[in-house]
């Protein structure tokens, strides 16, 4: 019996091609497509096997979907992704277990973090815990350390057997947990090329890893929008995300305030611990969390 991993099968989806041409476009329709992920599939996973499936499993109607996950040998375990909101009694049935957007698991000792979304720190990763993704489809996150995308994407179409990933794993440092400012992390980790000032005590409170990357993309907003990289804090407040680039906000541009107010809004519905949909929770200590981190 082997164990498999995959992610972002996006069965009937037409038009993801357009977003990975080098793996979905050489199909003339998704019908042949699906078709062709189902025998590449079938060739590696026996009916004993196990194969995780870690979200986005397809945009279709159920129909379809039952056909397609019908055809589809192995035990399978599906840790949902942003698209697995629909049809769910088409696809329940094929599954062994359903888990909402993070699952962790150990495979010979080896302790092995699930989710959808690429996380920035992870449970035990300075012990060497190992966290697989999809989401991104083979796009690379920067994120170092013992950290692989499963999607389809990101192998050909095909899905990854347990020696690939320890395979890989085995190229990939250990890391340890990060005791540097947020900033430094994430100006590095993006090499978005501008200068930067930051003092480490004006970083009030932990920021969550869960937004990492929005505050990436704000980042990068920022620094386009003409900002000289000067921050005075950034910190959680009242359960979201509270960034300010100078002392009082009437001295920021119009264009820059924007870029922050929306960082911030995005942080009240993303879970701070993984990144996924979340909500604010709590009564005197309010928190954004997934409906899995909400659980803990």
């Amino acid at each position: 019996m082997a164990t498999f991993f995959t992610s972002d099968i996006h069965f009937g989806h037409s038009n993801l091609k357009a977003f990975c041409p080098e793996t979905r476009c050489g199909f003339q329709t998704v019908d042949k497509l699906d078709q062709h992920i189902i025998r590449l599939w079938n060739v590696k996973v026996q009916t004993t096997d196990t194969i995780y499936v870690l979200g986005d499993l397809a945009l279709s109607d159920p129909k379809y979907l039952d056909q397609c996950l019908k055809s589809l040998k192995g035990r399978k375990i599906l840790v949902k992704g942003n698209h697995d909101k629909q049809h769910l009694s088409a696809y329940l049935k094929h599954f062994a277990n359903v888990y909402d957007t993070y699952h962790e698991i150990r495979i010979d000792g080896q302790l092995i973090v699930l989710c959808h979304f690429p996380i920035w720190e992870w449970n035990q990763i300075h012990r060497g815990s190992w966290h697989l993704h999809g989401h991104v489809h083979g796009k690379p996150t920067g994120v170092p350390g013992k950290i692989l995308d499963v999607g389809m994407d990101n192998n050909t179409l095909e899905v990854f057997s347990l020696e690939q990933v320890k395979e890989f794993m085995s190229t990939r440092p250990v890391r340890g947990a990060t005791s540097e400012n947020i900033m430094s992390r994430i100006v590095h980790m993006y090499d978005l090329g501008h200068p930067y000032t930051l003092k480490e005590h004006e970083v009030a409170d932990r920021v969550y890893p869960g937004w990492n990357n929005l505050i990436r993309v704000m980042l990068s907003q920022l620094f386009d929008a003409g900002w000289e990289g000067h921050l005075r804090q950034i910190k959680e407040k009242f359960g979201t995300l509270c960034v300010y680039l100078a002392r009082h906000t009437d001295e920021l541009s119009p264009d820059l305030s924007e870029i922050i107010y929306q960082a911030e809004a995005e942080s009240s519905k993303t879970c701070r611990e993984c990144g996924a949909p979340g909500k604010l929770r709590g009564g005197s200590w309010l928190k954004v969390l997934c409906d899995t981190h909400a659980g803990k």
